[in-house]
């Protein structure tokens, strides 16, 4: 008689094991067969394997045997008395089993959250083209020299602010005493570090932030949505990209945040002293 493979399941403590109606202790492995992994564990106590020799083991396997009964079993004694070739092969087919199931029920828990996935969506959209819209009205009312200065430092992350100073006599002789040698001409002006430009990654990051929010949110959240409509149990890729969403979301909120220091007082002062430096007519 061909037994029929069960469904694999979870047990979270031996009483898990011993209450079920179908488990068996004392069992002879030369007179039966291994034939199915039905669940893993790992438990904090041992207790005695189901085998007769009932070695003590508390990392094993609940499998099914000839008779569908149960009994639990370590994974040593497994090898040892069943044979590793057949333990690799049922524990392959477990491990795949168990993968199935994961991937089932991580997409009926994303479907329970598709109006919360939604919802972020729209959330996020907003305050992302809020913030980049804000960033173009800034960069557009710049002069059209000042706006490239920016562009150049944003697209090289040169965020260090520097001016030019003057030197008095008594500094140039200073250095020249302690022996700088440059010519004196170019000791008469010095560069000073005036401040730290922030947020220059809103500048231009803007398209590439609202394409992932379309493409890697908004795309797995409808493709969760028609999967769900038509039936389906699980969808492997789409799991993982929703599962992904929650870095992309993450990110969105660093461009908004960068956004935010762009646009603040100091860095809008900032912006306007390279003007001057470079004397840019406002």
């Amino acid at each position: 008689m061909q037994e029929i493979e069960r469904q694999i399941i979870r047990v979270d403590s031996w009483q898990d094991i011993f209450d079920r109606a179908d488990h068996r202790r004392d069992i002879d492995p030369k007179k039966t067969k291994l034939l199915q992994i039905l669940a893993g564990y790992e438990f904090k106590d041992d207790q005695p394997c189901g085998l007769i020799g009932k070695h003590p083991h508390r990392r094993g396997f609940l499998v099914v045997i000839e008779g569908e009964l149960t009994t639990h079993i370590g994974r040593d004694c497994a090898a040892t008395h069943f044979g590793s070739d057949v333990v690799k092969g049922l524990l392959g087919s477990f491990t795949a089993a168990e993968d199935r199931r994961n991937q089932a029920e991580r997409f009926q828990k994303q479907v329970a959250r598709l109006p919360e996935l939604n919802a972020e969506y729209l959330a996020l959209s907003m305050v992302v083209h809020q913030a980049s819209n804000a960033v173009d009205i800034f960069m557009r009312k710049l002069p059209s020299a000042l706006c490239n200065k920016v562009l150049v430092r944003a697209q090289h992350q040169d965020v260090a602010v520097e001016d030019s100073r003057m030197r008095t006599a008594a500094e140039i002789s200073d250095l020249v005493a302690r022996g700088d040698r440059r010519p004196r001409e170019q000791l008469i002006y010095e560069s000073v570090h005036v401040g730290t430009l922030q947020g220059l990654s809103a500048v231009i990051d803007g398209p590439k932030v609202k394409r992932s929010l379309h493409e890697k949110v908004l795309m797995p959240i409808k493709a969760l949505e028609r999967a769900h409509k038509q039936g389906a149990t699980v969808v492997r890729s789409i799991v993982q990209d929703v599962d992904g969403i929650p870095s992309v979301a993450r990110k969105a909120r660093a461009y908004c945040a960068e956004g935010s220091k762009f646009l603040a007082r100091e860095n809008k002062d900032l912006i306007q002293l390279i003007g001057q430096i470079h004397r840019i007519a406002a």
